[in-house]
């Protein structure tokens, strides 16, 4: 059942009105986006995962345009030199981040990353985040 509050969002959507509430709305945030596992839908891994974490390789593809469009990905070098006052942040500026370090990320996520030259962050096992990391997020969300 259709209620008026759907039939307002597609209105809304399909003007573009909504989109450019967002864009205003979200001019100096940072929005930071946190990865866990990129699959293919057909593979004995995504059968396996667990899906409240893990992003079929279209879904991720299709995030990854939404970005493109609608943001300005940013490096961790780029908040470091926002928080150290070299630079500002772009307008709806975004962090691509990767936990864990699974082979899938390099595999899958890793090569439609580089098709859309978006960057990205991955602190795994074997990868340690920047010691001031923490700092640099706090900054950009606006806390001492």
């Amino acid at each position: 059942m259709t209620t008026l509050k759907d039939v307002a969002r597609h209105v809304l959507y399909g003007s573009g009105l909504l989109g450019l509430a967002h864009r205003v709305r979200n001019r100096r945030t940072l929005t930071v986006l946190m990865f866990h596992r990129v699959l293919p839908t057909n593979s004995e891994a995504y059968r396996h995962a667990e899906r409240e974490f893990t992003f079929s390789e279209n879904g991720f593809g299709r995030c990854l345009d939404f970005l493109r469009q609608h943001y300005n990905v940013v490096t961790l070098a780029d908040l470091a030199a926002a928080k150290n006052g070299l630079k500002a942040l772009p307008d709806r500026a975004a962090l691509i981040t990767f936990d864990d370090g699974w082979r899938d990320t390099l595999q899958y996520a890793q090569p439609a990353l580089l098709q859309r030259r978006l960057p990205a962050f991955e602190a795994g096992p074997d990868r340690r985040a920047p010691p001031n990391l923490l700092a640099v997020l706090a900054f950009a969300a606006g806390l001492p």
